[in-house]
């Protein structure tokens, strides 16, 4: 029997924190278009501690339970999800976004409600066992799951392998709110009188301070550039494992002055909107949300070949082959020359098909889907 269109379905997506991060935004920016399209996202995490986006989801009547953590116990957390499942029989699908680790998720899932593993990612294996572990995950998550998407057809290949193609395999585009991110004369102005910027040609970064967004990179980049040009200032927005260690090296590189940290925001979109280009080095990606954000925004984006090419929206966004600095150099100054009105930024990415309000449409068919 076909789901009734207007009756609520239950999801319940298992994920780490609710924090600020590339897979946590994606789920967070669906939450009122899904409502809207009678899905209803329940959030299972593996943390007591109290989390940025807690208030926003439960205000909009999604629930929010507290598991124990894949890292402390995997019995733990598969007892967890199916005491969930048993105790909320009305949620009807287990959405898990941990990449080869949701193979946990879908086997203490089975029985009590339909599967969908999620892909984010393509990171490399960094150990000869994690390789093997991975092997094998490869081999289990498609034939365990109800369903498996991913944010692009590389994600897809790389938790999936042969089965990347199958007509369970959904590849859900990572969309944001247009309307939010467009860009902002008067947050550029506000930002750059407060950071004391005008005049000055503003970088930004904005990601997790983890070793896959590669800032140390990012950092060698601006300090050589501010060699031809010292008007320069680099924001780095986010937070992470690595900042003490980036923090160093900016010490080392006397770079105090010119490089502001200003960690995890909640209004990224104000900082794009007072910087003139983005750079995102990063040694590996899945579908990064952060460059779809900034080309609604309008800047200049410089990328390494790890971002996908289907990212590519705005003529004044490049992805650059080497991971060197004089390419990387060249590409930046290539990205500046082009005349771009950035107020059409936001517009390009709706005509690309990256609006939440018209992805949350298209993952409300494929949950019924699911359930049918």
């Amino acid at each position: 029997m076909n789901e009734k269109r207007d009756e609520i379905i239950d999801v319940l997506c298992v994920t780490t924190k609710l924090c600020i991060g590339g897979v946590q935004t994606y789920l967070i920016n669906g939450v009122e278009p899904l409502l809207r399209n009678n899905i209803r996202l329940n959030f299972a995490v593996q943390t007591d501690d109290p989390q940025v986006f807690d208030s926003y989801v439960e205000s909009h009547g999604c629930r929010i339970f507290h598991i124990h953590s894949l890292g402390d116990s995997r019995i733990n957390f598969m007892r967890d999800i199916r005491s969930i499942l048993k105790n909320n029989p009305e949620i009807r699908i287990v959405h898990s976004h941990q990449n080869f680790a949701n193979v946990y998720s879908l086997l203490a899932a089975k029985g009590l409600a339909k599967t969908i593993s999620h892909a984010h990612n393509n990171y490399q294996p960094k150990s000869f066992l994690n390789a093997l572990l991975k092997s094998v995950f490869k081999l289990i998550v498609p034939l365990i799951a109800d369903a498996y998407w991913a944010c692009s057809d590389e994600s897809a290949r790389w938790l999936y392998g042969k089965y990347a193609a199958a007509k369970e395999c959904h590849v859900i585009k990572n969309s944001v709110s247009t309307q939010k991110f467009k860009f902002d004369k008067n947050a550029r102005s506000r930002i750059r009188a407060e950071y004391n910027l005008v005049n000055k040609l503003v970088w930004i970064h904005v990601g997790t301070l983890s070793h896959a967004k590669n800032h140390k990179f990012l950092l060698d980049l601006f300090s050589d550039s501010l060699k031809s040009n010292p008007d320069q200032h680099l924001i780095i927005c986010g937070d992470g494992v690595l900042r003490e260690e980036i923090e160093s090296q900016i010490r080392n590189l006397g770079l105090c002055n010119n490089i502001t940290l200003t960690g995890s925001k909640l209004n990224p979109q104000d900082y794009l909107s007072a910087s003139d280009l983005l750079v995102f080095p990063s040694k590996f990606e899945g579908f990064p949300l952060s460059i779809i954000e900034a080309q609604a925004n309008g800047i200049t984006c410089i990328c390494s070949s790890a971002v996908p090419e289907k990212c590519m929206i705005n003529k004044n966004a490049a992805i650059i082959g080497r991971l060197s600095i004089p390419d990387f150099e060249e590409g930046i100054r290539r990205g500046l020359s082009i005349d771009f009105d950035r107020e059409l930024g936001a517009r390009n990415v709706v005509e690309a098909g990256f609006s939440v309000e018209t992805e949350a449409k298209n993952i409300a068919k494929f949950y019924r889907e699911v359930i049918d």
